[in-house]
């Protein structure tokens, strides 16, 4: 059999979703981006913890790669469904911590409701904005972002009030991933960090994305 017309269609087919993602990226998206209520409508987060992004992208490995370590004291800025909050929690154990900062009160709810079922009473959700963390300074050895600073209105300062509630040391790690509508750029979010009072310590890529690997100054 001649593969050469079914891989040609296929090379089409690619390249026409590219084309319409990039549409959506630089229309709807940013538009429905400032007319949203909260970051992403809850409904919408829920559809993000599903078994194939668990397959591409297996969040307890991602988190270890993160730098989580058992008994680690550690903040996640917008956990959404909780699809990185449990496999965190399951890394640092029952000596550890995680605080789960979410600003949709629905979407704490339920990530709520997923750690109590799985036995995670070391998991602490609260409501709040990324931009006035409600916690005390020099509080969590480690804090992480994934897929959201694009979504915060002022990302520098709450990179600021996340530097605030860590210990001196303390790393955070920023994940972002295509395709996306909220994506920054590797150089952008760098820069933001290193306003904030973060320095880089690694820059790992992968195929739609990276992760910055930063410790507070």
């Amino acid at each position: 059999m001649d593969l050469a017309t079914p891989l040609r269609w296929l090379g089409w087919g690619l390249l026409v979703a590219v084309g319409v993602w990039l549409l959506f990226f630089l229309g709807p998206a940013r538009l429905f981006r400032k007319l949203r209520p909260f970051p992403i409508p809850a409904g919408i987060a829920r559809l993000l913890d599903n078994p194939l992004r668990r397959l591409i992208t297996p969040p307890e490995r991602e988190v270890e790669q993160m730098g989580l370590k058992p008994g680690m004291r550690t903040l996640e800025i917008g956990p959404g469904p909780g699809f990185w909050t449990l496999a965190a929690a399951g890394r640092v154990g029952a000596q550890g911590r995680v605080c789960a900062v979410e600003i949709s009160p629905r979407l704490a709810a339920l990530v709520a409701r997923k750690a109590r079922r799985r036995g995670f009473s070391w998991v602490h959700v609260v409501v709040a904005n990324a931009q006035a963390l409600p916690l005390a300074g020099g509080t969590f050895d480690h804090a992480f972002f994934v897929a959201v600073l694009g979504e915060v209105p002022d990302p520098v300062r709450a990179l600021r009030e996340t530097c605030r509630v860590l210990r001196p040391g303390g790393r955070v790690a920023i994940t972002e991933y295509l395709p996306d509508p909220d994506y920054s750029f590797p150089s952008t979010m760098l820069r933001r960090a290193e306003q904030a009072g973060l320095r880089l310590r690694r820059r790992r890529n992968f195929l739609f994305g990276y992760t910055l690997d930063l410790e507070r100054e």
